[in-house]
């Protein structure tokens, strides 16, 4: 028994430099935000629990108060309204948290209700943090607040009030370069929906101006965003693409960025626990001298115990090590593949412009809308893919699903109905983009060539399966079918990409069929 007594002790000393983390509230949220921004969602929804927690048992109601407000806010970011709701409905604000943990409260909320579509709501918790904000001198809380309210309002279609709050934020911020850019950006948006792309393109442009020599690639990215859709909306196709461009390159600078950052916080975590251990192994080694001085029974057990030990901790390490390992090469094929996409994507939007100029007699604004839904289908494909953990596999379904909705918008005005039965299948990322593509152009040429004026019970029919490793497509309409025995040539081209076996025929209409291997 007096044995066992002092392994405990022994264990307890030996482990205290090794288990012991801090786990201060502040502390917790300080990790969860560092998560947040390295976009590991879940490890930050962990800390803010967690903190709560901690919190909650030291009977601190601020502390809890805080944390509640930061994972509510946390699950508003990421669409996950259910959880946010339940928090919010369980705090209030209360005068011994402060006017500036109140003001985060209040803001946040109006966030939350923003999101869900409940604008009325979101003015008035807007209100009420502005006026919290205005009494305690909150100036960066103020800022926050406005730039909410300029962005209500412009949901609301109310541009005039929402250009006047944008006008206020930028005020506000103009010695915080980075808060200035995000409400400068907005203002920009204000016109941009107010169909005054001249103005719009000049706020944009200034912005960039202002930004050029920094990494602010979240922000950059946006602005070019708009630049590009606005030369589209003055039909300078030229320049729209450019900028088109432009946001591609510095969405895959970002996604490097992130890369980088998170492969330098893990180096230091590994760092960090590597001298962790240094000091535990240090203080083991005094503690182990102290016991050889008393007796040598102590020392046995305290010997054995240390080589215990020292072998656990190696085998930690080796663990470690591994895991370190693989993911340097995981981050090293991320940025490469995210590097490949981003290109390939460029090459292929130049070459469908291309294609479509040199067609002839086909209307301008024809060609334009063809573009436009070609990019559409591959920008579509990049979402998912940057979204998605797995870079290699998409949800096929899913991605034509999404394809669908967008080209519904060109099939109801035509009176054109859609029947579509898509099963679940994960397939290439980097061949999902052909099939995308096909669809994409089945689908407009029965727009223009498929059915008469006075056709009625207009209809295409859709299905995507999988058996036995095949996908099957097939693509129906009911309208005059192909003349001439002529056939799609971007499908054709599209077709031995993808090496599937496929066939068209004009029974009924225009009937397409597809076979492509996994």
């Amino acid at each position: 028994m007096k044995k066992l007594l002092v392994i405990l002790i022994i264990l307890t000393v030996s482990f205290q430099g090794v288990c012991q983390q801090e786990t201060t509230v502040d502390s917790l949220l300080k990790m969860g935000n560092r998560k947040v921004e390295l976009g590991r969602i879940s490890e930050a929804v962990e800390l803010f629990i967690r903190a709560r927690k901690v919190s909650d048992k030291n009977n601190n109601e601020t502390e809890y108060f805080e944390a509640s407000v930061s994972l509510a806010n946390l699950y508003t970011l990421y669409s996950r309204t259910a959880e946010a709701k339940e928090i919010f409905a369980e705090i209030n604000p209360k005068d011994l948290y402060g006017a500036e943990l109140n003001c985060q409260y209040y803001h946040r909320k109006a966030f939350f209700f923003n999101q869900t579509g409940k604008l009325d709501s979101a003015i008035y918790y807007s209100e009420k943090a502005l006026d919290l904000a205005n009494e305690n001198n909150l100036k960066s809380a103020k800022g926050t607040v406005l730039n909410e309210l300029s962005n209500i309002y412009l949901r609301l279609g109310d541009y005039e009030k929402a250009l006047e709050f944008a006008d206020s934020s930028c005020e506000l911020y103009e010695d915080q370069p980075r808060y200035y850019a995000n409400a400068y950006f907005n203002k920009a948006v204000v016109f941009h929906k107010m169909e005054n792309y001249d103005s719009s393109i000049v706020l944009l442009k200034d912005n960039l101006n202002n930004i050029k020599d920094t990494k602010w690639h979240s922000v950059k990215g946006p602005i070019y965003f708009y630049l590009s859709d606005a030369y589209f909306k003055l039909n300078d196709s030229l320049k729209g693409y450019e900028y088109l461009s432009l946001e591609r390159l510095e969405n895959l600078e970002k996604q490097k960025q992130e890369h980088i950052k998170s492969f330098n916080n893990l180096m230091l975590e590994y760092e960090t626990e590597q001298k962790n251990l240094e000091l535990a192994q240090n203080k083991n080694t005094i503690n182990q001298q102290i016991y050889e001085q008393k007796r040598l029974n102590v020392f046995i057990i305290s010997l054995s115990i240390l080589l215990l030990l020292a072998l656990i901790f190696t085998l930690v390490f080796r663990q470690k090590n591994k895991k370190l390992h693989r993911l340097i090469k995981e981050n090293e094929f991320l940025v490469g593949e995210a590097n490949h996409r981003i290109k390939n994507n460029l090459q292929l939007i130049n070459s469908l412009i291309a294609d479509e100029m040199d067609k002839k007699g086909a209307r301008e604004d024809e060609h334009l809308v063809q573009i436009a839904s070609k990019i559409e289908t591959i920008t579509m494909l990049h979402q998912q893919l940057y979204l998605k953990e797995d870079k290699t596999l998409i949800d096929l379904s899913n991605y034509l699903d999404n394809l669908l909705q967008n080209l519904n918008q060109l099939l109801q005005p035509n009176g054109i109905g859609l029947d579509k039965k898509l099963n679940e299948v994960h397939f290439h990322a980097d061949r999902s983009v052909y099939i995308g593509l096909i669809l994409n152009e089945l689908v407009i040429n029965s727009i223009k060539h498929a059915f008469r004026e006075n056709s009625e019970d207009k209809q295409i029919t859709i299905s995507l399966k999988e058996e036995q490793n095949v996908i099957h497509f097939t693509y129906h309409d009911n309208g005059v079918g192909l003349s001439n025995k002529e056939e799609p040539h971007l499908v054709d081209l599209m077709g031995k990409q993808l090496k599937a076996k496929y066939r068209f025929k004009s029974e009924e209409g225009f009937y397409f069929e597809m076979e492509v291997n996994k």
